[in-house]
C-alpha cells in the first residue's frame, strides 16, 4: 500500500495545478493519502518521504471553488493524521512548513469555517507540543490575531476551548509571547 503514496502524491499534485481545481478528485486524494496515515507512523513516513508534505500544504491553500471549504478540511484532517505520530514525523511536518499553511486556514468566518478552524487548531496544537521553534512559528505568524479572533467569536465551543489551550502553550514562553504580541502589533499598524 505504501508503494501507492509516489503516485497518489503526485495526482494530487496534478489535481491541483489545472485550474479550476476538481475539488473532488483533490477530496478523494487527500482521503487515500489519510488512509494510509493512518496505517501507523510508516505510512505517515511514506507520505514524508514521497514529498507529499508540500503538495498537501498547497492544499491548504485551494480557494476557488464554494466547496474549497471542504478541499481545505480534509488538508487538514490528513495534517492532523499524520502529526499523532511525535518524533521524525512532526519535527519534519514542520520544517516541511505545516506550522504555517494550518495558520493559514485561521482566518475567515467562524460560523461557515468552524470544521476548518477546529482541524486547523488541533493541528496546530500537536504541531506546536514540545516543539519551541513551531510555537515561535506560529506565535510569529501574521494570523495569531485570527486564534484571538476565534477563541473570542467561534460559535463553536470546541474551536473556542482548542483555541484556548493553544493560546496558553504560546503564552507558556516569554520568547513566543513577545512574538505575539510582535505580531498583533504588526497588523494593528498594517491596517492603519
Amino acid at each position: 500500500q505504501n508503494s501507492m503514496v509516489p503516485a497518489l502524491v503526485s495526482l494530487l499534485s496534478a489535481a491541483l495545478s489545472v485550474s479550476p481545481v476538481d475539488d473532488t478528485a483533490v477530496i478523494n486524494l487527500l482521503s487515500a493519502l489519510a488512509a494510509v496515515a493512518q496505517k501507523g507512523e510508516e505510512g505517515a513516513r511514506s507520505v514524508m518521504d514521497s514529498q507529499g508534505q508540500p503538495v498537501i500544504n498547497r492544499a491548504c491553500g485551494v480557494s476557488t471553488s464554494e466547496t474549497s471549504a471542504q478541499v481545505q478540511e480534509a488538508a487538514a484532517d490528513l495534517i492532523c493524521q499524520m502529526a499523532t505520530y511525535e518524533g521524525h514525523v512532526r519535527e519534519a511536518m514542520v520544517e516541511a512548513g505545516c506550522v504555517d499553511a494550518l495558520a493559514m486556514l485561521l482566518p475567515g468566518d467562524a460560523a461557515q469555517r468552524s470544521e476548518v478552524h477546529v482541524r486547523a487548531l488541533l493541528g496546530l496544537g500537536m504541531l506546536i507540543a514540545n516543539n519551541p521553534r513551531a510555537q515561535l512559528q506560529l506565535a510569529s505568524h501574521a494570523n495569531i490575531k485570527d486564534l484571538m479572533a476565534i477563541i473570542q467569536h467561534s460559535p463553536d465551543a470546541d474551536a473556542k476551548e482548542i483555541g484556548k489551550d493553544l493560546f496558553k502553550a504560546l503564552a507558556r514562553s516569554e520568547e513566543s509571547r513577545n512574538a505575539m504580541a510582535e505580531a498583533m502589533r504588526s497588523t494593528v499598524n498594517a491596517s492603519k
